[in-house]
């Protein structure tokens, strides 16, 4: 066994060890270790140097552990060791074969502090807090043998070069913390409790941050309150917020909480959510779900679908009465969006192939986060979002299910990927209350191919899952506008231009274009064309038909752009080849735009274009007539103008944001309603009809179990119970043909 640095033996006299901190406080405050509250960092010591007994009376510690307690640590450490012996055995051998050195690993912690709260007058030292009784915790080792030889103790960060390959994955499921259970036994640690500091950061952390060794008033532990909700430390910042979390375990320790953490620690080890956060330290955008809403959570596989779908109609839902979570996988877009709308998001990661085991552990976060947020409404979008969603929502429990279909994938699939495509579709429908189409396309295929029963499928409007903002972002720009955006993209102000926008791969189209192309730019030598858009690996475009397009002096490629607004101010007519679409919002973006729009004849596509009216539709696949029709535009400027301004027509009138928004916000609450839901603290199942002992009929509710709250905590904190009844929003005059009823059975039973 190796060890990172001298340690003091566990029997050395208390005196040492006080004498070894102060000194390891002084050399902190030497190098610079400041206060907190102002003052210098020996001043800021010396102030919270208070006495114990004030320390006591202000944090509520327990002068003496309770037995209880401490027993249900001792029987849970004895049970987890004999489990989890086998595949402590497998963990070490892995360790030996893939690294030189020991499996196992000693490293010096800082432990509880043993002293008496009551107040000694006759002993000085006894009445200042300076710190705890070190002792050896063990550990597989997940770094190098020497990864401390030069840079002595450091912060572990994200990447670590010192961490080794199987060191990484076993921090990454807290598997290297397995031998603490022997500390446990020693009597150094509880299962539950704060983690132990190392000795050489302890010193440095005790002399900035105020009240820090208030957490040394309980014994450590593996796992905790603080460990449930963040991840490993790497700055004093992270030490500072999981402080937080223990100062509140120190005064709330006791046997119910130790078994609410244990419980929680298991889901945290395997899908990495955290699931106990403090309301009160709830992240900025995520809002306090009032009385009188109802919970609802978008899924989605991507988060950039979140901006896509939801952007603008998050916050106007909202604004509507209801509460509401999305649910997608991590990524810069995730937290985009949740700063954007203001409103709570999770991570799960979606796999947007068929992976069988990465989708059994995304269906199990999405169902235990699903569980944790209690939601009313589980509204899931795209065939893998769809899918898991809607599995996930029936084992939770929902009242209402809703699936989004914003395309069909199998459309364009063949053989046994179209197969499955088509039965994924099928399930998402069966399991799902409402079926949402984005157009009137999607709704007759879903129907004819028996996807979905007629019944349970609608279109909102006049189709479309989000609208375009047509007075606001995408409304036509002015000549000043255009100039610049060409000159930025190096066209002349007199040439003619054909924009494409959107994903750069073969299901868009672009091989068809680019063979339009070649064609178009020989016969019209002032057409530029400008592709707005990135490449996908899932459905790549062959290499020489890109190298073609960056190699033609009148292409303009710019990449993925967050809004194509700007760009479209510098088109005169916008091409979608594609082979298949749901509702097509590029269509309608360039159509607010007033420009005409050239796509394919394909489903969603003939419900976003009005061919000869807003724009043309030719057959897909087809490069003479794609070329025709933008030739036709190029020459005919009347005809470009006249289409143009009936496209912008059209949006104006049936694909208004605040239309399909108002159309979403009023289907929830029929939703609402003829499901019946009640929340009266927990999630209702749909009602059951049982006799009665006079032989009629009444319904019985079936209440589904529900983990505990997040704000378990929160609730002791304040001294007073919180609610979790809630009821549902009164529909609003103009979006609700009638109130919703008050909780309690369905009116005219017995």
């Amino acid at each position: 066994m190796r060890f990172d640095r001298p340690v003091l033996s566990r029997r050395r006299h208390s005196a040492d060890v006080v004498r070894r901190y102060d000194g390891f406080s002084r050399d902190a405050l030497d190098r610079g270790g400041g206060d907190d509250r102002g003052g210098s960092g020996a001043e800021g010591l010396r102030g919270r140097s208070q006495p114990l007994a004030d320390l006591a009376s202000e944090w509520g510690l327990a002068a003496v552990e309770s037995r209880p307690r401490r027993l249900l640590n001792v029987l849970v450490a004895l049970v987890a060791l004999v489990l989890t012996m086998p595949l402590s055995i497998i963990i070490a051998i892995a360790i030996k074969l893939t690294s030189r050195g020991p499996a196992l690993y000693l490293q010096e912690r800082v432990g509880l502090d043993r002293r008496s709260t009551r107040p000694l007058p006759h002993d000085e030292r006894r009445l200042r807090d300076l710190g705890g009784r070190p002792f050896l915790m063990y550990k597989f080792r997940t770094m190098r043998v020497d990864a401390e030889a030069l840079s002595g103790a450091v912060w572990a960060a994200e990447e670590d070069p010192r961490v080794s390959p199987i060191g990484r994955f076993l921090r990454h499921y807290r598997l290297d913390e397995l031998p603490q259970f022997l500390n446990v036994l020693e009597g150094d640690m509880n299962v539950v409790g704060p983690r132990p500091e190392r000795a050489v950061f302890f010193a440095e952390l005790r002399a900035r941050i105020p009240n820090y060794t208030i957490r040394q008033r309980t014994r450590p532990g593996i796992t905790g309150y603080a460990q449930v909700n963040l991840e490993y430390d790497s700055s004093i910042g992270d030490v500072v917020e999981k402080l937080k979390y223990d100062l509140e375990y120190v005064s709330l320790q006791s046997v119910a909480t130790d078994l609410r953490i244990m419980a929680k620690t298991v889901p945290v080890m395997l899908f990495r959510e955290k699931l106990l956060r403090r309301p009160s330290e709830a992240r900025p955008s995520a809002a306090p779900l009032r009385a009188n809403q109802a919970a609802i959570v978008h899924v989605t596989s991507v988060p950039v679908q979140l901006r896509v779908f939801l952007t603008g109609q998050a916050s106007f839902i909202v604004g509507q009465g209801f509460s509401l979570h999305a649910i997608s996988s991590h990524g810069p877009e995730l937290d985009r969006f949740a700063r954007q709308e203001g409103v709570p998001v999770h991570a799960v990661d979606i796999t947007q192939q068929v992976s069988p085991l990465r989708d059994v552990v995304a269906l199990l976060k999405l169902w235990w986060t699903v569980r944790i947020i209690r939601p009313h409404v589980v509204h899931a979008h795209s065939p893998k979002g769809g899918l898991l969603g809607m599995i996930a929502a029936v084992l939770a429990g929902v009242p209402v299910r809703v699936y989004h279909i914003r395309g069909l994938p199998h459309t364009a699939a063949s053989g046994f990927r179209r197969l499955v495509l088509m039965v994924s579709e099928r399930v998402s429908c069966a399991l799902a209350h409402r079926v949402l189409a984005v157009s009137r396309s999607m709704r007759d295929i879903a129907v004819g191919e028996g996807l979905c029963a007629a019944h349970k499928i609608k279109v909102l409007l006049r189709g479309s899952g989000n609208g375009v903002d047509a007075s606001g972002r995408f409304r036509p720009q002015g000549e000043a506008v255009r100039g610049a955006v060409r000159a930025e993209l190096g066209i002349p102000s007199d040439a003619f231009v054909v924009g494409f926008v959107g994903r750069v791969v073969r299901d868009k189209g672009v091989v068809e274009l680019a063979a339009a192309w070649e064609r178009l730019r020989d016969e019209i030598p002032t057409v530029h064309l400008v592709v707005v858009g990135s490449e996908e690996p899932k459905d790549p475009v062959p290499g020489e038909v890109l190298a073609a397009l960056e190699s033609d002096p009148r292409v303009h490629m710019t990449g993925e752009v967050l809004s194509a607004d700007r760009i479209y101010a510098a088109m005169d007519v916008v091409v979608l080849p594609s082979h298949r679409e749901g509702m097509p919002n590029v269509a309608l973006e360039a159509a607010a735009m007033e420009l005409p729009i050239v796509a394919t004849d394909v489903p969603g596509c003939v419900d976003a274009v009005q061919d000869g009216f807003t724009g043309t539709l030719v057959p897909v696949g087809d490069i003479g007539a794609l070329r025709d029709a933008l030739r036709r535009y190029v020459e005919d400027p009347q005809l470009r103008s006249s289409h143009g301004a009936a496209a912008r027509r059209r949006v104006l009138e049936d694909f208004r944001q605040e239309a399909i928004w108002s159309a979403i916000a009023l289907e929830y609450r029929t939703l609402l309603e003829e499901r019946a839901v009640r929340r009266a603290g927990t999630v209702r199942a749909f009602p059951r009809r049982r006799r009665t002992w006079r032989g009629g009929l009444q319904p019985s509710w079936r209440s589904a179990p529900l983990p505990c709250t997040p704000s378990w905590f929160g609730a002791r904190l304040d001294g007073a119970s919180r609610s979790s009844s809630r009821a549902w929003p009164a529909a609003a005059p103009s979006a609700s043909p009638a109130a919703l009823p008050r909780a309690g059975p369905p009116r005219g039973t017995h």
